[in-house]
């Protein structure tokens, strides 16, 4: 069995790495992204040392409105249809 080593470019620093060491990264156009792992052990960093706020979000989908630090619905688990609005109750109900 013979394993293909493709490289692929990391989102971050634009090195050529191999595909089977990269990290895959979700993004909301659908394409294929990857992350080298020096670059995840960056971000992972100074993601933790900011202050994330919670923002009041909405899913198009389940038509769910709540807050979070994440874009992801907690009902149906999707991050397409999740976005940062200021909907009231009454909005909805119409």
């Amino acid at each position: 069995m013979v394993i293909l080593r493709i490289p692929v470019e990391c989102v971050y620093c634009k090195k050529q790495i191999d595909k089977r060491t990269a990290l895959f990264v979700k993004n909301l156009q659908n394409k294929n992204l990857y992350q080298c792992s020096i670059c995840f052990g960056n971000n992972s960093r100074t993601i933790e040392s900011k202050d994330i706020k919670t923002i009041s979000l909405y899913c198009e989908k389940c038509k769910y409105k709540f807050t979070s630090k994440k874009a992801i619905c907690p009902y149906c688990n999707r991050f397409d249809t999740v976005m940062k609005t200021d909907i009231k109750i009454s909005d909805l109900i119409e």
